[in-house]
């Protein structure tokens, strides 16, 4: 029972990076209708912005500030140099650009940084404590506690203010927005503000929690993200939350049980075509 709970409190911590990195992926299609996959590259700026600024300033809010920072600044570069031009056009090209995108942006992390690992000289937020049924670290409390601040702040967003309203509105019927008055292009630079700063938090997260940060680490986004927006059905964010802890759980309990068994990078896959088999259009689809 005591390593069971262990466990789920690990889960737990992983699916708090999850529901950040696929909450934003989520955002974009419902608006655009486009598999973000350069959302990876903007994930790995937030880690490396984070770990370089905390080693100039060793002070982790300003590190989580300046990550999040950057990755909203790169995701909104990346919509008007590469999606602004493409809204319009066939769903494969807007996809493939994004893919050019992401090799593009990760080689230019290799280029500056280099094959190395980064790391966090002296990661906080990890002080043991003991929950009496559990062990785990301070950073098991702050990791879930961010990513449901998150969401909380995205859902009074989305459901308590004109934007929001607009917002829904543009993702069900752009031309019928933009006959209404609503400034469509607006909405969607404000979106990919929204999903980068997510995307850029979950990758400080992230950095802080395996402490390594290294030019391939937005696969991370890139695999578990796709899989979960699929998984929850494509477009609702209560869908992605519930898929990130189920694959979250589902990847912790088999990594404890079946270490030797079963490849970490084939239980993602292995869920999503369980749960599609029996949910062809996903958990909330």
């Amino acid at each position: 029972m005591y390593l069971i709970l262990n466990l789920l409190l690990i889960g737990l911590t992983i699916a708090s990076f999850y529901i950040l990195i696929s909450a934003g992926l989520t955002l974009i299609y419902g608006v655009l209708k486009v598999i973000h996959v350069a959302h990876g590259a903007v994930f790995a700026m937030g880690a490396y912005a984070a770990v370089l600024m905390f080693g100039a300033f060793p002070e982790i809010y300003l590190a989580i500030l300046f990550g999040v920072g950057a990755a909203t600044a790169l995701g909104v570069a990346l919509y008007f140099l590469v999606y602004s031009r493409l809204i319009r056009a066939e769903p494969l090209i807007p996809l493939i650009a994004s893919i050019g995108a992401y090799y593009l942006l990760s080689n230019a992390f290799l280029f500056f940084f280099g094959p190395y690992i980064l790391s966090f000289q002296n990661r906080p937020w990890f002080n043991p404590i003991d929950f009496g049924v559990a062990r785990g670290t301070d950073f098991s409390l702050i990791a879930p506690g961010l990513a449901a601040a998150s969401l909380i702040a995205l859902w009074l967003v989305m459901t308590r203010t004109n934007y929001g309203l607009s917002l829904r509105a543009a993702a069900q019927d752009h031309t019928m927005a933009l006959a209404l008055g609503v400034n469509v292009r607006k909405l969607i630079i404000i979106v990919f503000a929204l999903s980068s700063a997510l995307a850029g938090l979950a990758g400080v997260l992230v950095g802080l929690y395996y402490n390594s940060v290294f030019p391939t680490v937005g696969d991370l986004a890139i695999t578990e993200g796709l899989t979960i927006i699929v998984l929850g059905g494509m477009g609702s964010i209560s869908g992605t939350v519930i898929a990130s802890i189920v694959l979250a759980m589902s990847e912790t309990f088999a990594a404890a049980y079946f270490p030797s068994v079963i490849p970490p990078s084939s239980i993602a896959f292995s869920v999503m075509i369980i749960i599609l088999l029996i949910r062809p259009h996903g958990i909330r689809g």
